[in-house]
């Protein structure tokens, strides 16, 4: 009968055992619910602060995107003011390089040299005249 109290006695502790593990397992599952509710209520108030945050940073890159355009049509609006301005040095060059060969004063006053300053006054006045008409065109859509 001994045998039967050392059964008895194993089962007494076996079943204390079991009882305390089952304790901390549910005390652990217990703070792990509320860990996990914590986690719930933080990521709910990130989510508040997160869409004004979202909804500043597409206007700020729809503002961008019109900007761009803005000035991308006010760099097309500028392209032959600078090919006049490339004109006008263009000749201008020309003009100096006819002082530089031999005697200017000759040169100056032949017939194809006097053709080339009515060529830079006319590039000059077709430069005034486009960079009116681009000032027109950015002032227009300024408004």
């Amino acid at each position: 009968m001994e045998s039967s109290y050392v059964y008895a006695i194993c089962a007494v502790v076996a079943t204390v055992i079991f009882l305390v593990i089952g304790f901390f397992l549910v005390k652990t599952l217990i703070a792990t619910i509320k860990a996990l509710r914590n986690f719930n209520a933080t990521m709910l108030k990130m989510d508040d602060k997160i869409d004004p945050i979202v909804d500043e940073v597409v206007k700020l890159l729809e503002n961008h995107n019109s900007l761009a355009e803005s000035v991308q049509d006010k760099l097309v609006d500028l392209d032959p003011l600078m090919d006049s301005i490339s004109d006008v040095g263009s000749a201008l060059h020309n003009v100096t390089n006819s002082f530089s060969d031999g005697n200017p004063k000759l040169k100056f006053f032949q017939k194809e040299k006097r053709r080339d300053w009515q060529d830079s006054l006319g590039d000059l006045v077709e430069l005034a005249m486009v960079g009116v008409s681009a000032w027109k065109k950015i002032k227009k859509r300024g408004e």
